[in-house]
């Protein structure tokens, strides 16, 4: 969007008036779009949890407040903001618009990315499976308690693995120390035209591949069937 608007720095789109309004022009038709099939606009869909500020964003947080903001207006308050930066922002845990921070969890640099047999020659290059429990630490001591926090997604890890980090989340939501879920990478649904969708992940080893409800032959290279059992 900031190429098209003639900016040749990445930045531009962060902090170039034109290109905020461009984003908040993209916000506002997206939030006050009509579903084609039941006629709900976005904006009063019950079933609709939360608006994300993006994916994954390196962004600054005046950026984050500012599209926080528009979607409060837009939304009419409706639903819930999460912040879409890729980890805890300091910077807008004291901002009302913002509803929930997040961070996704992936094994990377350094230690085995699983403990099964089946899997033992998927490797990692800085955050094993083993680390989640470690990192969820952190950030909760990062939110200060100041917003509820969770693992926006989670996985290339073993069954293991995962029922550890899970049985570890649910501890400190029971305590009360400010996690309030995860969501496990990625859960694909069943095609129109036969079968599933499948989504192959280049960060998964080439071993993990999208779960499938309830879990088949096919997906036991990555443990699938227990997997859905948790």
């Amino acid at each position: 969007m900031a190429r098209w608007r003639g900016f040749k720095a990445a930045k531009a789109f962060w902090e170039e008036i034109v290109c905020l309004r461009d984003w908040e022009g993209v916000i506002r038709a997206v939030v006050g779009r009509r579903n084609t099939i039941n006629g709900v606009l976005y904006r009063e869909d019950p079933t609709i949890l939360a608006w994300e500020t993006g994916n994954e964003l390196d962004c600054p947080s005046a950026w984050t407040i500012r599209m926080a903001r528009v979607l409060k207006e837009v939304d009419g308050g409706r639903h819930l903001v999460i912040d879409g930066h890729h980890g805890v922002d300091p910077g807008v845990l004291d901002e009302e618009a913002i509803d929930i921070v997040s961070r996704h969890y992936y094994p990377s640099g350094g230690g085995s990315a699983v403990d099964s047999p089946t899997l033992s020659s998927a490797t990692a290059s800085a955050l094993p499976p083993s680390s989640f429990s470690g990192a969820l630490l952190s950030d909760l001591r990062v939110c200060q308690g100041k917003k509820p926090f969770f693992v926006g997604e989670f996985g290339f890890a073993s069954l293991s693995s995962t029922a550890s980090f899970l049985s570890t989340l649910v501890a400190h939501a029971q305590a009360g120390q400010g996690v309030i879920g995860a969501c496990l990478w990625s859960l694909r649904f069943r095609s129109s035209q036969g079968g599933f969708y499948f989504h192959e992940e280049p960060w998964g080893f080439n071993v993990f591949w999208a779960y499938h409800w309830p879990g088949f032959p096919s997906g036991d290279r990555y443990d699938e069937r227990g997997m859905m059992t948790l």
